[in-house]
């Protein structure tokens, strides 16, 4: 009976081991090895924990108002807290000088978390800021370059509630994605060349900008195409380094049938010429901006579209004139830039353009003579950017 008890009981223990790392939301139960230890403090505690970590001494006495005072916590300046007093939103958009500490883990109905830190700090969150499933938004701004110093994602998250993820100085390939299913906003500049394989499991996302200051090392993944949701696509790559990968801007680009805006810059080496029948998908796009990526043609189908208002392919190789048929069109912005083969006349057409406050169409071979039509448009005498 003795060795019967003792049997079950060891059973027990183990299970108990089994389950340690789990989370309150029953999501990311993985054990996180690579997450610090923290001292568990109340939440009024622990803010004056932070304050002494990065520094707060140093803030204005605007910014440091009510900290470390007896005050309400909702009366501490950027400081938010909900209903029941437990802190919300937490606003530290101040170029701290020091990184945070674990202890930020302690506000366990944070929703918010916006951080930014000074050139001189180097991996300036702990893991265990990826590992607070209240989170809905995610804002660190890491202004240090240096390879190395930049912001490390824990191997496992625990952000199962997050929507808007915006880093800046990132070493992590951010495979970690596939970890945050209600994800809609990403925004990641300075940081992996590749956008991941992962995002494809984001289908509730919405906003894509990816500015890695690297050259990409393969083509855009496949993988975007499950993100029917899409509405912002805004991907640039390193333009001082050799022109992205991808021979062509890949086809899955023009099945995004939601997008709003439409932004490629240097993401193709020699698109070649667009094919009509697939740029007239884009119904809803008002912005686009397809540069650096060796397009040689302007199909008139862009002046078609119904929400067009924001049009740029600058810095490509377009050759033949400017189609007459852009008169059709609701467009408010043209830039053509750089294009050095395109030539012609601008057309008289442009003069329909009642809207039209900016036009660039510096390096180029256009004919510099600006039609009558387009020197009587209301807002000629004020266009923000006039380069003929």
């Amino acid at each position: 009976m003795k060795k019967s008890v003792m049997l079950i009981m060891a059973a027990i223990a183990m299970l108990i081991m089994s389950c340690k790392g789990g989370s309150s939301s029953g999501e990311g139960t993985a054990e996180a090895t690579d997450v610090p230890e923290y001292e568990k403090l109340d939440e009024r505690a622990a803010l004056v924990k932070i304050f002494e970590a990065v520094g707060g001494e140093e803030w204005s006495d605007y910014n440091k108002a009510g900290w470390c005072t007896d005050a309400p916590l909702n009366e501490w300046k950027n400081v938010k807290v909900n209903q029941e007093g437990k802190v919300e939103e937490l606003f530290l958009s101040l170029s701290l000088k020091k990184p945070l500490p674990p202890e930020i883990q302690n506000f366990e109905s944070l929703k918010k978390l916006h951080v930014s830190f000074d050139r001189s700090v180097a991996n300036p969150v702990p893991a265990n800021v990826f590992m607070m499933p209240s989170l809905e938004i995610l804002i660190i701004q890491n202004t240090n370059s240096e390879e190395g110093a930049g912001i490390v994602i824990p191997e496992t998250v625990n952000l199962p509630n997050l929507k808007n993820l915006s880093l800046l100085h990132v070493e992590s390939d951010l495979h970690q994605l596939s970890q945050m299913p209600k994800l809609e906003t990403l925004e990641v500049s300075s940081g992996p060349a590749d956008i991941p394989d992962e995002i494809g499991t984001c289908t509730n996302l919405k906003t894509l900008i990816w500015y890695p200051g690297n050259a990409n090392t393969k083509p855009l993944t496949a993988e975007l195409k499950k993100l029917t949701s899409l509405e912002v696509i805004d991907i640039c790559f390193n333009t001082t380094k050799e022109q992205g990968f991808d021979e062509k801007i890949p086809d899955f680009i023009w099945d995004f049938t939601n997008l709003k805006k439409l932004w490629l810059t240097n993401v193709a080496k020699n698109t070649g010429d667009l094919d009509g029948a697939k740029v007239a998908k884009l119904t809803k796009v008002e912005n686009l901006k397809l540069s650096k990526d060796g397009i040689t043609n302007i199909p008139e189908e862009f002046f078609a579209l119904p929400a067009l208002k924001y049009f740029s392919l600058e810095k490509n190789a377009i050759k033949g004139e400017i189609p007459a048929s852009i008169g059709n069109s609701n467009l408010m912005s043209i830039s053509l830039n750089d294009n050095p083969e395109l030539g012609g006349k601008i057309p008289e057409s442009m003069g329909k353009l009642q809207n039209l406050y900016s036009v660039s169409l510096g390096n180029t071979a256009i004919d510099q003579n600006i039609p009558a039509s387009v020197k009587k448009l209301p807002k000629f005498e004020s266009f923000s950017s006039r380069i003929f």
